[in-house]
């Protein structure tokens, strides 16, 4: 098969989707603070996304990469990247933009991206407000593998909670930890530069000791999920990260 007929064959590549890690108003909101007084005009959208590169081998022993993660990770600085900017429709008019509704917050892995992003939409209306006593507050669970490995944002998620502990909680579940299985960055206690969880870890199910941890299992006993899902809660529950079968086993729990 000639070359040029080749290429006529072979489907286009399909683009690959990420959801935003950050909010674009927050990053335009720090940009526009140092030129308040040149009354300067703030050009461009800034925004971040969270990609973990994918790596698997198969049974033949060959190592198989994933085409965007891996094409991403082998950028330099100041290389360009063709992007189209999609407006998601799953959370328009859901309500989540009130900076007075209640958010319930659920991710693993890479899953925590559209969570930050809603987190940070948050602070910028935190820092906006008038009342904080009239803002909804934010329960956020997220599941990683080991808090010492795989912990994405963990600095950000500490700094946010201590700045915010009356509207903020954040807790995180390890699916493959050594000890300690479970992290609450409201406690006030820390071990080895995380904050622990103030139940201790004594508190915990005997079932949770020593054992894998998913955020299902979080659910159980950290948060109150009865008092979210009841009717007159106006609490919006959002879950990031893959379709199958985390969802499924977190509704279940709930």
């Amino acid at each position: 098969v000639p070359l040029e007929r080749l290429l006529e064959l072979i489907p286009p590549i399909a683009p690959r989707s990420y959801s935003l890690a950050s909010c674009p108003d927050l990053h335009a909101f720090w940009r526009a603070m140092p030129m308040a007084r040149s009354k300067a005009p703030v050009e461009g959208l800034e925004f971040e996304l969270c990609v973990g590169r994918v790596t698997r081998t198969t049974p033949l022993q060959r190592v198989k990469a994933g085409l965007a993660s891996t094409y991403l990770t082998q950028l330099g600085k100041g290389d360009c990247v063709r992007v189209e900017l999609a407006r998601g429709q799953t959370l328009e008019n859901s309500g989540v933009d009130d900076p007075q509704t209640p958010l319930f917050l659920m991710a693993a892995g890479t899953g925590v991206a559209p969570i930050r992003a809603l987190v940070q939409k948050r602070l910028l209306q935190i820092w906006e407000a008038h009342d904080r006593n009239s803002l909804g507050r934010i329960d956020v669970v997220i599941g990683h593998r080991h808090p010492g490995q795989d912990f994405l944002f963990a600095e950000e998620w500490r700094a946010i909670v201590n700045d915010n502990p009356d509207l903020i909680r954040v807790v995180a579940a390890w699916s493959r930890p050594d000890e300690q299985e479970v992290v609450d960055l409201s406690s006030s206690d820390s071990t080895g530069g995380y904050c622990f969880t103030d139940l201790g870890k004594d508190a915990l199910p005997d079932r949770l000791v020593g054992r894998k941890t998913w955020i299902q299992d979080v659910l159980k006993w950290a948060l109150d999920p009865a008092a979210v899902l009841s009717e007159r809660s106006r609490t919006k529950l959002i879950l990031g990260g893959k379709s199958h079968p985390m969802p499924m086993q977190v509704w279940q729990t709930l």
